[in-house]
């Protein structure tokens, strides 16, 4: 299988599936991300507030990733706390994007599986096929397209299949990004019809929700397909029609990688200034948007066409600016290993938070069954000491039964968390051991009862009658 850097060609389908895989971000939405902020500001019940802490970090994904890491970390803690499956699901897949974002590629995984499960288990269609999408993403990244492609399929069977789901426009979205990715995967294995097919049926979704950077997506990688087919001239206008959307919605990875992929066609046609004006455009953009891997590329190819038309003090300029790319590209390596570092310190701390949380639970259940132990005999013995009093024979016999009760349902409470530890919680046998205690207690409770009514009794034949006035 071919791996994803192996051919330039390729950069741009990398690219979009990269975006596409995560959802569309809506970091260019500012609008958008000023009003999840102000909903998170007002917003007091905690379980919304986990879900609302995972929507902000997927509109900071593409342009923030630290943020977007801090917001999902914050959610999946506070949902943790408040015992929230739903919460934690999506926050924990939020963390798999940004690892997946940032490159590193098995911790990405390690989470986005882990999510996976999460998602099974509350039955959330919706949210296993983000993740599958994503997953599928990570595959196609390390070239293995068979599968990228499983996955992709499997998000799009599960986003066809949710009730009325394809009849509102989060769907249908959802449905235009598993189209994309299927078309990419077709791309990459050089099925070239099946890939315009299915981008195409993405494109003309994309045209339904009016959605300008999911439109850029598709038109960039029909873009790529005509290339691939040898159509330099239509493929240009797919790239001419992507760049317009990407410029509209402000999104200049997606303008960075087209504009490359622009003066790679016209420096074929030998068009010089065109070539450099997109090439710097292209440069521009990753520079301004911090995008390492873009930007390499961009000042590899300035540099390696200046080199070619003999002008060695530019090519040298753009030398040194890709030996700087690479250089922070080193760097993101270090930040990487950092993330992973803090990321288990941040699970380590909220486990240890947890075990706190849960020993002062242990401790105050525990000084509540001490208290209740020794309030059961001080309360017998008061019981006692008043049948000796000149007390209405009722009120004793009550205060004893009452005494009894209190004795066997303590020992009920004190048996039941061992039992369910015995059984590991299972009904079936919790109910058979709690019967054949109920066995013993119920007939000893009996006995108990009839000789504390006995010894009232006794009580009172033993007492003498007033005198007759």
């Amino acid at each position: 299988m071919l791996a994803c850097r192996a051919t330039p060609d390729m950069k741009y389908i990398l690219i979009t599936l990269l975006l596409v895989g995560f959802f569309l971000s809506a970091t260019a939405q500012t609008d958008a991300v000023d009003s999840l902020r102000r909903s998170l500001a007002n917003q007091t019940q905690d379980s919304s507030r986990t879900l609302l802490l995972s929507w902000l970090s997927r509109a900071y994904l593409m342009a923030k990733p630290d943020t977007a890491l801090l917001l999902a970390q914050e959610g999946f803690s506070l949902a943790r706390k408040i015992n929230y499956p739903r919460g934690e699901a999506y926050c924990l897949t939020r963390i798999g994007c940004v690892f997946g974002n940032t490159g590193n590629f098995p911790k990405a995984m390690e989470i986005l599986l882990e999510s996976l499960k999460m998602a099974e288990k509350i039955n959330d269609p919706r949210l296993s096929a983000m993740i599958y999408t994503n997953i599928a993403y990570i595959y196609s990244a390390q070239g293995d397209e068979r599968r990228s492609l499983d996955y992709t399929l499997k998000a799009k069977q599960l986003i066809e299949a949710i009730p009325n789901g394809i009849g509102s426009s989060i769907d249908e979205k959802g449905l235009a990004v598993a189209l994309i990715n299927i078309g990419n995967s077709y791309l990459i294995q050089k099925h070239l019809d099946s890939a315009r097919t299915y981008v195409q049926q993405a494109y003309e979704l994309a045209i339904r929700l009016d959605d300008h950077e999911l439109m850029g997506y598709a038109l960039g990688l029909l873009g790529t397909v005509y290339n691939a087919m040898q159509q330099p001239a239509l493929a240009m206008d797919y790239y001419r029609l992507a760049l317009a959307d990407f410029t509209e919605e402000n999104t200049n990875k997606g303008i960075s990688s087209t504009a490359l992929h622009m003066a790679k066609l016209f420096s074929k046609a030998g068009k010089a200034d065109s070539t450099l004006y997109y090439a710097r455009l292209s440069s521009s953009m990753a520079s301004k948007g911090g995008f390492m891997e873009e930007g390499l590329d961009a000042s590899t190819f300035l540099m390696d066409y200046y080199k070619s038309n003999h002008m060695l003090d530019s090519a040298f300029v753009y030398m040194q600016l890709s030996m700087a790319d690479k250089d922070s590209l080193f760097s993101q390596e270090k930040v990487r290993q950092v993330q992973n570092l803090s990321f288990e310190e941040s699970l380590r701390q909220q486990a240890l938070a947890e075990e706190k949380e849960k020993e002062a639970k242990i401790a105050g259940r525990n000084l509540q069954l001490a208290g209740i132990a020794v309030f059961i005999p001080i309360f017998s013995l008061f019981v006692l000491l008043l049948s000796r009093k000149k007390v209405k024979n009722r009120t004793i016999e009550f205060l004893g039964i009452f005494a009894l009760l209190l004795m066997f349902e303590f020992i009920t409470l004190l048996v039941h968390p061992y039992v369910e530890h015995w059984t590991n919680d299972t009904p079936i046998a919790m109910l058979a051991i709690l019967v054949a205690i109920a066995t013993f207690l119920v007939p000893l409770h009996h006995k108990l009862e009839g000789w504390v009514k006995r010894r009232l009794a006794h009580r009172a034949a033993v007492v003498p009658a007033p005198l007759p006035v």
